[in-house]
């Protein structure tokens, strides 16, 4: 089955795998800073101010690693997301390498239509790639897995930061404002693509960009 992909993994990674499975909480305390900066990044997107965004970002993200005692993760906000014809890129994580720091990029405009994301979606990217940097940092998962374990602290992760807000989970998971969709609890989601697989979409999509550029440029064209 498709659903047991990770069963079929080696042995020590899938030792790992059930260990992710196996934790469901960020050990995170509320802080009531986390609303005023949700409301801050909130209101940049709405007015479409990037530098803003990316400021605030990194100041939720280095709070949330001070406050669990980890590495800090430095977070870039570009602008459309990066697509092909298997979708387009929310959101990727860089882990650090020996002596530097780890990278988390967010991209706030839609592929096709080049909109602002929603504050919302936003939000949930950069905090599912913060779940990775904790997974790497915090919690010693290297794989750092999209297992039903991750999305759980994922969710943990959300429901502290937002406490107080608009984006609050309300008991029973009903969030804020009412005629708000539910999203679907997945008992075990499909794999989500990985460090490597977005750098290599990245790298993909560039190669296409180069290529209309060169076709309607003609010979010689950037």
């Amino acid at each position: 089955m498709a659903s047991d992909w990770w069963k079929r993994l080696p042995a020590e990674e899938r030792r790992e795998y059930e260990r992710s499975n196996a934790i469901a909480t960020v050990p995170l305390a509320p802080h009531e800073g986390f609303a005023k900066v949700i409301t801050t990044l909130a209101d940049a997107l709405t007015r479409d101010d990037g530098t803003e965004v990316q400021r605030v970002a990194n100041v939720l993200v280095r709070a949330i690693c001070r406050r669990l005692k980890m590495a800090r993760a430095v977070v870039c906000v570009a602008s459309g997301r990066p697509h092909n014809a298997q979708g387009e890129l929310h959101g990727l994580y860089e882990p650090r390498e020996e002596g530097g720091v780890a990278h988390i990029t967010v991209w706030m405009r839609t592929a096709k239509r080049g909109e602002v994301v929603a504050a919302r979606t936003f939000l949930r990217t950069l905090l599912h790639e913060v779940g990775h940097h904790l997974d790497m940092e915090l919690f010693d998962l290297p794989q750092s897995y999209h297992s039903q374990g991750f999305y759980r602290r994922e969710a943990s992760l959300y429901r502290i930061i937002t406490m107080e807000t608009i984006f609050a989970v309300q008991k029973g998971g009903r969030r804020t404002p009412k005629n708000q969709k539910k999203s679907t609890d997945k008992k075990d989601p499909k794999p989500a693509p990985s460090t490597s697989e977005g750098l290599a979409m990245l790298r993909a999509v560039a190669a296409e960009i180069r290529d209309r550029r060169r076709d309607r440029s003609g010979p010689g064209g950037l």
